[in-house]
């Protein structure tokens, strides 16, 4: 994540097998561009974030914020799939407030039936799926 306001507040996570080796120090009233990057193990081999580029219709990703007012919308970079919805991979996170116990949950689901990047609305992009199946579902820290 790199804080719009501020380029030298670069802030990297690693989650490995859904622990993550840090948390998000996120300040209100501030924007950062959050790109994310999977490698995912599925049986003996890993699917990378350009696989899932690749794949695009067949994935997507949904941002769910507890104790922490966050809006999310999908940044004009993002890999856009053929049915003209943005995945998730690049996004733009806007500080509304948090509290020390604030989380984002992020999900990325294979293969979808139907999909909706302005969930709840145009101007906060959280996202949301009927059917298909969680490849990644991680709540990271972010206050």
């Amino acid at each position: 994540m790199t804080n719009k306001t501020d380029p030298t507040d670069i802030q990297t996570l690693n989650v490995i097998s859904g622990v993550a080796d840090g948390h998000l120090h996120l300040h209100a009233g501030d924007t950062y561009l959050a790109e994310l990057h999977f490698q995912i193990k599925h049986d003996d081999h890993y699917h990378s974030s350009d696989e899932i580029e690749e794949e695009k219709d067949h994935h997507f990703i949904t941002y769910a914020p507890a104790n922490a007012d966050i809006t999310v919308l999908r940044a004009a970079n993002d890999i856009v799939r053929t049915d003209g919805q943005k995945l998730g991979l690049r996004t733009e996170w806007t500080i509304n407030s948090t509290q020390p116990t604030g989380k984002m949950n992020i999900k990325l689901i294979h293969g979808p039936a139907t999909v909706n990047q302005n969930y709840p609305s145009a101007t906060n992009q959280l996202g949301q799926t009927t059917g298909g199946e969680t490849d990644v579902d991680i709540t990271v820290d972010a206050h």
